[in-house]
């Protein structure tokens, strides 16, 4: 006999509060304002392009890495001139790096651990090395094996 299932869209859970009906209208213009901006973009700096807000007359573009925020400031002219068809205006551009936080430190016993052929490989370059710190640097590194 089937059983209603447990888990419920979020879509459901999303128009049950105005405030939430808000956010997800929000999310979705959005979504909408970031791909007019990527059509409007060169290659390959659309892909680069991770997401669009536009408030109080500026534009801001978020990009993966500073490369990107250096090219697409020269294209503020273009952009206002490709978005007014659209209904989109503004009197600034605001470029923003986002990239996802990497932690700074694996926990502890959650380190990437060598191979045994890894290690040894490293023992043997180390037995070769002149230099004493580097020599104690691979040694160092060949003990972090799996066994």
């Amino acid at each position: 006999m089937p059983t209603k299932p447990i888990y419920q869209p979020i879509s459901r859970f999303m128009h049950s509060s105005k405030r939430l009906e808000s956010l997800a209208l929000q999310s979705q213009h959005n979504e909408e304002l970031l791909v007019a901006v990527r059509s409007r973009l060169p290659d390959p700096l659309c892909d680069h392009c991770i997401a669009a807000l536009l408030s109080n007359d500026r534009l801001s573009l978020f990009v993966d890495s500073p490369a990107w925020s250096t090219r697409a400031r020269f294209l503020k002219e273009q952009l206002q001139r490709d978005l007014q068809p659209l209904g989109i205006s503004f009197a600034q551009l605001v470029i923003k790096v986002f990239r996802p936080s990497l932690p700074r430190s694996l926990p502890k016993g959650h380190r990437p651990l060598l191979s045994s052929k890894t290690a040894n490989l490293l023992r043997i370059s180390a037995s070769g090395i002149s230099d004493p710190r580097l020599r104690e640097a691979l040694l160092r590194l060949a003990s972090h094996t799996r066994g």
